[in-house]
């Protein structure tokens, strides 16, 4: 976790986002080959629905028709 704050630390220096995900796949079924995560920049009017709420709606939308 050490190296995650290292790396969410540089990329607040020098690409000032507003927020950031930090995310991490771990283990075989849940997609990971090499141990590594992801820190992604977020930014103000960057999308719409930033809490991925309107992604989870259309899946349940498709789900209810099947």
């Amino acid at each position: 976790m050490k190296s995650i704050e290292k790396y969410r630390q540089l990329i607040e220096r020098n690409f000032t986002p507003v927020g950031h995900n930090t995310g991490m796949n771990y283990g075989e079924v849940a997609g990971q080959t090499v141990l590594h995560f992801h820190v992604i920049t977020r930014y103000k009017g960057y999308m719409a629905d930033p809490s991925g709420n309107q992604a989870l709606r259309c899946r349940y939308k498709a789900l209810r028709k099947i």
